[in-house]
């Protein structure tokens, strides 16, 4: 990936890290949720509106093997999010000011080593395979690597749906209202397989609840992020958003399969048991 001095500034990654956010002139601290990084700045999440043109003073770790770097930055846009479950949310763009030298190298790579990883790992699933260089580029510069151990409940019914994920490694299992402990399997999603995307994409809560059967590893896409990506790569945006149609589409075949298969055996079921008892 061979890119220019003015490339390596603007290409961002996508990240799911705690921002230190403090005020210089009245020390007044906040935190925030970096959505994506890149060696010129950050974009950050938050309930507390920032004002552009406002200098601030950021505190975060790039990955939990870096170093904490504090770095200075101007509040460039704001706009707002999609309301939490705790009220009004903001999305504000961060630009780092005077990194220079060693240290403005330093964000380069840390950057690049990121999006190397991400891209390649996005190409590596089969759902993106009619992606194209720039298109995963895209994809990574707004999502991030989530981990859950086994047992780990993701999402419950009713939560809000902040992002859409696909499944990096590991198995999770989506489920539904039932009989068994109130619960019946609905789906187990595997390798590649993406899953909440339509609660993610219509702005609905959660119908499923998501767990975790063993270790594993998601890619998150968060809302957020596509909406900017919708803004500053539509054409990537659109293909995107055609491997999401698509996933759901095969997700539905699968499901009415399920259902299709269950309502069959159901019913040889019945017609067993009325011939054991014609009476």
């Amino acid at each position: 990936m061979n890119l220019g001095n003015k490339e390596r500034k603007d290409q961002r990654v996508g990240v799911h890290i705690p921002v230190r956010i403090t005020d210089p002139r009245t020390g007044e601290v906040r935190n925030y949720q970096a959505l994506n990084l890149s060696a010129g700045g950050l974009m950050l999440r938050g309930r507390q509106p920032l004002f552009v043109g406002t200098s601030l003073e950021a505190s975060f770790r790039p990955t939990s093997n870096d170093p904490l770097l504090d770095v200075q930055g101007t509040v460039r846009w704001v706009i707002p999010s999609d309301n939490g479950t705790d009220g009004p949310m903001f999305v504000a763009g961060l630009r780092f000011e005077n990194l220079t030298g060693l240290r403005a190298k330093l964000f380069q790579r840390i950057v690049l080593e990121l999006t190397m990883d991400l891209t390649q790992t996005l190409r590596d699933l089969p759902a993106f395979s009619r992606l194209n260089q720039l298109d995963l580029m895209a994809l990574a510069s707004v999502a991030h690597h989530r981990n859950l151990p086994a047992g780990a409940v993701l999402a419950r019914q009713g939560d809000e749906a902040k992002s859409l994920f696909i499944v990096e490694k590991g198995l999770v299992k989506l489920c539904g209202p039932g009989t068994l402990d109130g619960f019946s399997s609905v789906e187990i999603a595997g390798v590649g397989q993406i899953f909440g995307e339509v609660s993610a994409l219509v702005g609905l809560p959660h119908d499923l609840e998501i767990t975790a059967l063993e270790p594993s590893s998601l890619i998150a896409l968060p809302k957020d992020g596509l909406n900017w990506l919708r803004q500053r790569h539509p054409e990537s945006a659109l293909r995107l958003m055609d491997t999401f149609f698509r996933a759901t589409g095969m997700k539905l075949r699968r499901i009415t399969r399920k259902l299709l298969k269950a309502g069959k055996d159901q019913a040889q079921t019945a017609g067993k048991e009325k011939g054991r008892n014609p009476g």
